[in-house]
């Protein structure tokens, strides 16, 4: 086995259970073992935004993109940088996100999420924050 490819199954398996912190570092470990899985990068976005992050899924995302132009399908990805640019009043940010899901949820006829990402990017427009349900 290669420890790079156990970090990152691991990973996959932390982001399924939520347990973003573990996947990000488990990821995060996988991707400075092998910085050329764009897989790992991809995942590592979706943990790190599933975090608050901003920045650092952003990098992750760009090195994910380089090694494979195709991967970026995740409308959880973008609606979360959505919601994460919108806490941080950069509300253009936030539509420009929201809007990339959107595109992907029509794509898939994601009917629930369309709506959700539709309510998200209204809150965005009026300049208001998006506040997860508790």
């Amino acid at each position: 086995y290669l420890p790079a490819d156990l970090l990152f199954h691991w990973g996959r398996v932390l982001i399924w259970n939520r347990q973003f912190k573990e996947a990000a570092q488990s990821l995060n470990a996988s991707v400075r073992l092998d910085a050329d899985h764009a897989e790992a990068q991809y995942l590592l976005a979706i943990a790190q935004a599933q975090l608050g992050m901003i920045q650092e899924p952003r990098r992750a995302l760009a090195a994910a993109k380089r090694l494979d132009p195709e991967i970026d399908r995740s409308v959880v990805l973008h609606d979360r940088l959505g919601m994460n640019y919108s806490q941080i009043g950069s509300f253009s940010e936030a539509l420009a996100e929201a809007a990339v899901a959107l595109k992907l949820a029509e794509a898939a006829r994601q009917t629930l999420l369309v709506e959700a990402i539709r309510r998200r990017m209204a809150s965005y427009q009026q300049h208001q924050p998006w506040q997860d349900p508790e």
